[in-house]
């Protein structure tokens, strides 16, 4: 019994040191329009990639895709021929396999467009590269497997596929030559997704992972324009496009956004950390004066209902990680870098400033603007006493049906 309540109490103490550690996740939204939707989308991405350096927090670039079609539904067709597909894979039939799920897999493409999620795809995919494994035809078991991961970083499920499967999706995954490059030419400026994720502003070479994209382009006032593309390892795919006028407006959100920007956080921005499924949002406002070759901004980064991080900075000549670099301040300290709010009276000796709880250890949290321990839950006396009470609980539950006789007592005399 004292071996299972130490074990426990063991385990209770892991999980709540690894919720204790766990990176703060932080959108960053850049609320430009017209000409500064460009500049401050850069700044946002300079942003997003400076934090990720720094490791801190797990930032997430984010804007309201330009009003995609309504998401429609994987149609029973595709699932009718998915079944299929699986029925012929337990029965080794590789060919009948990949020719039914290819087949679904154009009807799933088609949704992907509209905006239905992409799990369904992603199994067709798991399901192909199984079928070319075992056919011996690695390259296409490769490629498919490859086209999978760069949609999802997961393997495929242990319930499903057998551990040769499995093993080809940890090879795929351990492939880091694996890279090529994509030249973007898009009138006017705008922004660009690859796999509902959103890249920055559509503009330049950028190098991604070798493999089958979904690319969005959109700016509202224009048509939305997407496209499937395959880029190749070692190569660089030309993307040159004109944006033609449309019927698209702004997300509303944005619109919102700006104005709790000027004053304090409010449902807009709550509602968005629930979506996005963050902790903080960072919020990328251009002013009034923005023009593309100088653009004047504000960042405002909140953690609930107040605005712990108020910041001007200024994007000149597209240097975007320059600016990005003057809004986070890094401390020549050996630990990790972390922001520096604004200058004020100086923190006490030994301790560090702070404006959000992700600039302070994981044990810390910010209060009165100071990095200052948490007293975890196992210190307090009243946690044990708990502990002790339901052990004894426990124990007398087992023990009283133990003790009592288990039929009926004869006594010989």
């Amino acid at each position: 019994m004292k071996q299972r309540i130490a074990i426990a109490a063991l385990f209770g103490l892991f999980i709540w040191g690894g919720a204790a550690s766990a990176k703060p996740k932080v959108a960053v939204v850049p609320l430009g329009r017209g000409e500064a939707l460009v500049p401050s989308a850069d700044l946002a991405r300079a942003l997003a990639a400076r934090l990720k350096t720094q490791g801190k927090v797990e930032p997430k670039l984010v804007y309201p895709l330009p009003m995609p079609l309504p998401p429609t539904r994987s149609s029973r067709k595709a699932k009718q021929l998915m079944k299929k597909a699986f029925d012929g894979f337990q029965m080794l039939e590789f060919t009948k396999v990949r020719k039914l799920a290819r087949k679904a897999m154009k009807i799933y493409k088609r949704e992907l467009k509209a905006g239905a999620p992409p799990d369904a795809y992603i199994q067709a995919l798991h399901l192909v590269a199984a079928a070319e494994h075992f056919d011996g035809r690695e390259s296409e078991a490769f490629k498919r497997m490859n086209d999978a991961l760069i949609w999802r970083r997961r393997p495929p499920p242990k319930a499903k596929f057998n551990p040769a499967v499995q093993a080809l999706y940890a090879k795929v995954a351990g492939e880091q030559q694996h890279r090529g490059k994509l030249k973007l030419q898009i009138t006017p400026g705008a922004l660009f997704w690859l796999n509902r994720r959103l890249q920055g502003p559509a503009r330049g070479t950028l190098e991604v992972r070798a493999g089958l994209y979904l690319m969005r382009i959109g700016r509202p006032g224009y048509a939305t324009w997407h496209l499937w593309l395959r880029v190749r390892p070692g190569q660089t795919r030309e993307v040159a496009v004109e944006l033609k006028k449309g019927p698209v407006p702004e997300d509303p959100k944005l619109t919102k956004l700006r104005l709790e920007a000027n004053s304090v956080p409010g449902s807009t921005s709550a509602t968005l950390a629930t979506d996005q499924e963050v902790d903080e949002v960072l919020l990328v406002k251009p002013e009034d004066s923005c023009s593309p070759a100088t653009c004047p901004m504000r960042l405002r980064w909140a953690r609930g209902k107040s605005w712990k991080l108020r910041k001007r900075v200024v994007y000149v000549d597209a240097k975007a990680e320059q600016a990005a670099r003057q809004a986070l301040i890094v401390l020549k300290r050996k630990t990790q870098p972390s922001l520096v709010p604004s200058p004020g009276d100086a923190a006490p000796k030994g301790s560090r400033r702070c404006m959000l709880d992700s600039q302070c250890y994981y044990n810390e949290r910010c209060k009165s603007g100071i990095c200052q321990k948490v007293t975890p839950i196992t210190s307090k006396w009243w946690f044990w006493t708990l502990i002790g009470v339901g052990v004894a609980g426990v124990a007398t539950a087992i023990a009283v049906p133990l003790a009592a006789p288990s039929g009926p007592v004869i006594e010989v005399r």
